[in-house]
């Protein structure tokens, strides 16, 4: 945000947060349900995992094109998703304690 930079390729920025959202949509609504069906930590993590890397991939996508007409976007977005990590993390950890049996 102090000094922002011109993105150089937007449409490259937005086709790679596009496919990054199409492979992270195909392993995160298995792996969730099937960590519930088996109680593993594992696979319920990694299904979180998965759907937080597919909202990153749209993010990325929203911050290329607020780059188009508007230049902080880019940071802005970061800060989202940086704040949104830390949100899921939370949430993973509670899911994995759960699992195990203890309490957060």
């Amino acid at each position: 945000m102090i000094e922002p930079r011109e993105l150089e390729h937007p449409g490259w920025v937005m086709v790679a947060g596009l496919v990054g959202f199409g492979r992270q949509r195909d392993g995160g609504p298995v792996s969730d349900p099937v960590g519930r069906r088996i109680d593993s930590a594992a696979l319920m993590a990694d299904g979180v995992h998965a759907r937080t890397d597919g909202i990153t991939s749209l993010a990325v996508v929203a911050g290329a094109i607020g780059w188009l007409g508007f230049p902080v976007a880019g940071p802005i977005i970061g800060m989202l998703i940086s704040l949104m990590i830390m949100i899921m993390l939370i949430g993973t950890a509670r899911i994995t304690s759960a699992a195990a049996g203890a309490d957060l």
